[in-house]
């Protein structure tokens, strides 16, 4: 194998890592729910998620597929955690209906982008990072400080993000999914 294929195979690690993080993610459903295997997957999609976005930066392999297969990604694990969370704790209707809300700002800021910009993206913001760590976090805040405060705690955060993202398609001249915040769009 040359330094070229070497080299080649090397770009791939971040996307590789968001890849194997669909099924980590989707393994999460056939797991008993906080189970030692559970745990076990769940660090596993939390550390790629972690790991593929770093190796994309240090292998300078940032790329427009990497980052819509980390979207893919997220999206299937947030599902999927959901779906488990909704399941097995007592999570209150008006966090459920809080969260349902933010959803459906979130796939209206999509649409701002996939009209807008005729591409569809998620945006990588400090913020939806912040939401990304709590909602990683989620069963452990709801051991500490309840189910209550960790679910607004975490739908504030969200809806911020999602209230960010939304400003930040409608208001940006172009698209991009790896904006840091609002304060980088150019002043008009």
């Amino acid at each position: 194998m040359g330094a070229d294929s070497t080299s080649q195979a090397i770009k791939r690690i971040p996307n590789a890592l968001s890849a194997l993080r669909i099924p980590l993610s989707l393994s999460l459903l056939l797991t008993r729910p906080f189970s030692t295997s559970f745990f076990a997957l769940y660090v596993a999609c939390g550390l790629t998620d972690a790991l593929d976005g770093f190796f994309a930066r240090k292998l300078h392999a940032e790329s427009a597929l990497g980052a819509k297969l980390d979207s893919i990604a997220d999206f299937t694990f947030f599902t999927v955690v959901l779906y488990v969370f909704l399941t097995v704790l007592s999570i209150p209707p008006l966090i459920v209906a809080w969260a349902l809300a933010i959803a459906l700002i979130r796939l209206g800021g999509l649409v701002v982008a996939a009209v807008k910009f005729r591409s569809w993206a998620a945006l990588h913001t400090h913020a939806f990072r912040g939401v990304g760590f709590v909602f990683f976090c989620f069963s452990l805040f709801c051991l500490v400080f309840g189910t209550l405060a960790a679910g607004i705690a975490l739908n504030a955060l969200g809806t911020l993000a999602t209230a960010e993202e939304l400003y930040i398609n409608a208001h940006a001249n172009s698209l991009d999914p790896d904006i840091r915040s609002a304060r980088q769009l150019p002043s008009a």
